[in-house]
């Protein structure tokens, strides 16, 4: 049978009927009950593992109460006939239960609209207890969003695949999204027979379909091997985002949601401070620097808050959203994913692009797009960590993307929508103004780069306009501001001062070269770091615009960006470790198609990840949602330190290898054609 050989109304049915299975896997996976017994997780975690015979409160996270649900306390023992437990949900009064063995005696959940329950045992006399039941009703919102998805995965893959590669891809794809709908407490029952059973389902679908794809795919099994895989890059990327967006992240997270609740509490224009945080004549001293600006106070401790308006605006109406449909959550967790909504948005942006850029080349475009989505490079900044680098990495390559076609006031729109959001976007200015000398359209370059200052003056200007009307303007800008200020030499990015800061520990402090690299002041080393870091970076833009000048395309524009970001991250001071992430964005859209690019992306990724596991590990965890999670905190040190030696030195010589490296091969690289040649992708031909 061809391809789409079937008639629509037969493929609608059949991707109808995958779409009802996805439903009912969804509604079996997310329900109970599921016995959490003395060998569970939960139970060896918080009931130290046995038979319970003290009182122990044991919280059941992620639980969904929407709907209330029953309890049951398990007790299989003969020895705990008819001998009470109290009972107690949430500090409700507690009931007495009886137990019995081989019988269960349910308590009703009271609703609630949050996740989650504390439930407190305190075994009476003799009693002992062997575990908990959870029954809850099945999420039926998850199981609709799944059986629609599957179905329209199914219709597509049948009008393009034949038709067994089409079901076992779709099915496939089922037991994906199943084993991404389970809750977090259900997988807290392990290895209970529930939990297994909620397991296994999804995994034998999945296992099942891909068999069946693969078994029937005869010369066409590569190509199915590989749709598979990114299939499953893509249901991993939504999983892994979802899990961690409540997280409370980085610390950094802390001055997300101080503007945002400044700004939802006092309105936009107030959210830096108010009209008299900047006393008459003590502008100049602020923005220099000279005089500590005003730092509200919501968190229990003064924060300055350094972001530009428009990302302090994403906050703002993300919080309105997480407020009125995040209800299940705890108020620090929502508060977490209002702050991570806009780097979310920025990854699924950058899949867009991704595709977009490289459309001519099919397999290219959803490889390059799949490995940004499902690597940590894009989801450890934006999902666990929370910082704000994955929100204006697309515009930035947009701005390129303009810029290369000659529109100078749309790049210029768009790198100062980018810089509104985050200033480090105004570093890859020279590459735009690269590609605008480079464009091939009629008209002086003088006049395509005025154009693109007017864009961006204009977009700018429009952010600033809400705190001019409310009397805050210099408050704004003092704020903003302060992000250029000098500060630590490296800011935890394995760079050039990272090294020199570990260097004057040993020659001043006598630390041992093994020692743990401490955080350092710009101004204590014996040179002018500060200036030195500009210096090296402006002479690399330079550079830059002379190597790009005759190179036009997005391409080049791409790369030219990608060596600006990746020299400042190297050699400039005051740079943190998530501030190099928008390079591997921007390697992507330029194509990765020389064997050195591929090499130095995939070594500076890997540098990347183990910098920010080393430096920060998965972030912050405030609620028990994470509880499977928590025994992992020191193991982060531990990968620091656990070699005898700080990692992160490492790191930094490997980067600044790196770095060398990408800049000897630039100008073979700025040569290479984006339409370079790409063996993978075969166009599907009918079969018999």
């Amino acid at each position: 049978m061809g391809h789409g050989s079937a008639s629509p109304f037969r493929r609608a049915a059949i991707a109808l009927a995958l779409g009802l299975v996805s439903v009912l896997e969804v509604l079996y996976v997310t329900s109970g009950p599921i016995a959490v017994g003395v060998d569970s997780i939960l139970w060896r975690r918080f009931a130290g593992g046995g038979r319970l015979r003290e009182a122990v409160t044991v919280p059941l996270p992620a639980l969904r109460r929407l709907d209330g649900g029953r309890l049951a306390i398990d007790a299989r023992a003969p020895t705990a006939a008819d001998r009470p437990v109290a009972v107690s949900v949430d500090g409700d009064p507690p009931s007495r239960v009886a137990l019995s063995p081989g019988s269960r005696v349910w308590l009703a959940l009271p609703t609630r609209e949050r996740d989650g329950a504390d439930v407190v045992l305190r075994p009476e006399g003799r009693a002992a207890v062997d575990g908990l039941v959870v029954a809850v009703g099945p999420e039926t919102g998850r199981a609709v969003v799944a059986g629609v998805t599957i179905a329209l995965v199914a219709l597509l893959l049948l009008r393009t695949r034949p038709m067994a590669e089409a079901l076992g891809l779709a099915l496939f794809a089922a037991g994906g999204v199943g084993l991404g709908c389970i809750p977090g407490w259900i997988l807290l029952g392990w290895p209970g027979g529930g939990t297994v059973w909620r397991l296994a389902v999804p995994l034998l679908a999945a296992t099942a379909g891909l068999a069946l794809a693969l078994g029937r795919a005869g010369h066409r099994r590569s190509s199915v091997a590989r749709l598979a895989l990114l299939m499953a890059a893509g249901l991993f990327g939504c999983g892994v985002r979802a899990f961690f967006l409540p997280s409370a992240g980085s610390w950094d997270v802390d001055y997300w949601r101080t503007a945002m609740l400044e700004a939802t509490a006092h309105g936009l224009g107030h959210a830096y401070g108010g009209p008299a945080d900047v006393p008459e004549g003590h502008f100049l001293a602020q923005l220099r620097g000279r005089e500590r600006v005003s730092a509200p106070q919501v968190l229990g401790r003064p924060i300055v808050v350094n972001y530009p308006p428009l990302a302090v605006s994403l906050w703002t109406a993300s919080w309105r959203l997480a407020e009125s449909r995040a209800v299940r959550l705890e108020t620090i967790e929502a508060q977490a994913l209002a702050t991570k909504l806009p780097p979310l948005a920025g990854d699924l942006a950058a899949v867009a692009l991704l595709l977009w850029i490289h459309r001519a080349r099919p397999w290219r475009a959803a490889t390059l797009a799949a490995v940004y989505w499902a690597t940590p490079v894009s989801w450890i900044n934006s999902a666990v960590q929370g910082y704000q680098d994955g929100a204006y990495a697309p515009l930035v390559v947009l701005a390129l993307a303009a810029a290369s076609g000659g529109h100078g006031f749309w790049a210029g729109a768009a790198l100062g929508v980018a810089a509104m959001i985050k200033l480090p976007a105004l570093l890859v200015a020279p590459a735009v103004a690269g590609a605008l000398i480079a464009s091939v359209p009629a008209g002086p370059a003088a006049r395509r780069l005025a154009t693109a200052a007017l864009g961006g003056l204009l977009t700018s200007t429009a952010a600033f306009l809400p705190f001019a009307r409310a009397g805050t303007l210099p408050a704004a800008l003092v704020h903003v501001n302060s992000i250029w200020l000098p500060g630590p030499a490296s800011g935890g990015s394995p760079n050039l001062w990272w090294l020199a800061g570990q260097a004057l520990a040993i020659a001043r402090r006598g630390a041992s070269v093994l020692d743990r690299v401490t955080f350092v002041p710009h101004d204590v080393l014996p040179v002018p770091a500060y200036a030195i870091g500009r210096v090296l970076w402006a002479s690399s833009a330079v550079a830059i615009v002379w190597l790009q000048r005759r190179r036009p395309g997005l391409r080049p524009a791409a790369l030219a960006a990608a060596t600006l970001v990746f020299t400042y991250a190297m050699l400039a001071t005051g740079v943190y470790e998530n501030h190099i992430h928008p390079l591997f964005l921007l390697l992507l859209a330029g194509g990765l198609v020389t064997r050195r690019g591929r090499l130095v992306a995939a070594a500076a990724a890997v540098v990347y990840v183990l910098d920010v596991l080393a430096m920060s590990g998965l972030g912050r965890f405030y609620t028990m949602r994470y509880a499977l999670l928590l025994p992992l905190a020191p193991v982060w040190d531990e990968l620091r330190m656990g070699l005898g030696f700080d990692l992160t030195v490492a790191l930094a010589v490997v980067n600044l290898g790196l770095l060398v490296a990408w800049w000897t091969g630039l100008p073979a690289a700025l040569r290479t054609p984006m339409d370079a040649p790409d063996p993978a992708y075969r166009r599907p031909q009918a079969v018999a």
